[in-house]
């Protein structure tokens, strides 16, 4: 019963204090991204992960947004990595939780998601992507 309860002290209280820095998405540093969109000086990422391998789902794309409740998460928390290796192309955009934007709403939210998606139809013919094919999970 104590390790039970020893190992939910760590995964909900430990581990969301380590995620915490400048950067909305410690955690993919090393993942190609582009800035969607700046908001009160911070800058929203949109993490691009081409295809890990080429077959009938490489023409598609996928905008993969995490969960969280409004309140904590990052793209890396998605299902991004599993439509990555099935050869989707993804694009993670990072969005305003209250984690790192203190007062914000869900509407905030929904507001970064909408402009995560205009900007990767925007940007469709640059990031040679079909924006007829764009999934949004």
């Amino acid at each position: 019963m104590n390790r039970i309860v020893y190992f939910y002290f760590i995964i909900f209280l430990v581990l969301p204090i380590s995620n915490f820095a400048d950067s909305p998405c410690p955690l993919w540093e090393d993942k190609p991204f582009q800035i969607y969109k700046t908001i009160d000086k911070k800058d929203l990422r949109i993490y691009d992960l081409k295809p890990v391998t080429n077959n009938k789902f490489s023409d598609y794309t996928v905008l993969c947004f995490f969960g969280g409740g409004w309140l904590a998460g990052n793209p890396k928390g998605s299902y991004a990595s599993i439509f990555n290796n099935l050869g989707f192309r993804i694009f993670a955009p990072e969005y305003r939780t209250t984690e790192f934007f203190k007062g914000n709403t869900p509407a905030d939210c929904v507001e970064d998601g909408i402009a995560a998606y205009d900007w990767l139809i925007e940007n469709a013919a640059k990031l040679k992507i079909n924006k007829n094919k764009i999934i949004i999970t």
